[in-house]
Formats: structure tokens, C-alpha cells, sequence
């Protein structure tokens, strides 16, 4: 059986759904590309900053492994 993997950059998955006016659902993402891409894991890399804790792990509760990437300040 094959296997279906997405990889996801959170920022610019973030940015994208800002411009428009949406509000990203990560549960409902996650079913989506299971049911039309028959997606069985799915990597979502994202900048860690310590503050984030709950939305990384809400990302855990739906389905994503999440990937920590350096993050930079300017």
C-alpha cells in the first residue's frame, strides 16, 4: 500500500489563509487532505517560539507532526 505524506510551511500556510480573511482549522485541514489526497502523515513546519506551546499542541491533538524550524528576529 502506498503512502501519501503533505509538508506543510506553517508561515506560509498562515500567511495565505490572513490574506483572504480565514482563519485556519487544523482538525478540518488534517480530514481534508486525508479524504481528497488520501494523506496518511502529515509534517507541518513551523517557527518554535515558547509562547506557542498550545497551538503546537493543538496541531499534535489534530493530526500533524510538527517540525520545529530556527526562527530569526530582525
Amino acid at each position: 500500500m502506498k503512502s501519501n505524506y503533505a509538508f506543510i510551511d506553517n508561515q506560509n500556510l498562515y500567511c495565505s489563509c490572513r490574506d483572504q480573511g480565514w482563519k485556519i482549522d487544523y482538525p478540518c485541514l488534517k480530514r481534508w487532505l486525508k479524504d481528497k489526497y488520501k494523506v496518511t502523515k502529515a509534517f507541518m513546519f513551523i517557527g518554535y517560539i515558547e509562547n506557542n506551546e498550545a497551538l503546537y499542541e493543538h496541531m499534535r491533538r489534530s493530526g500533524f507532526t510538527v517540525v520545529f524550524r530556527p526562527t530569526y528576529t530582525v
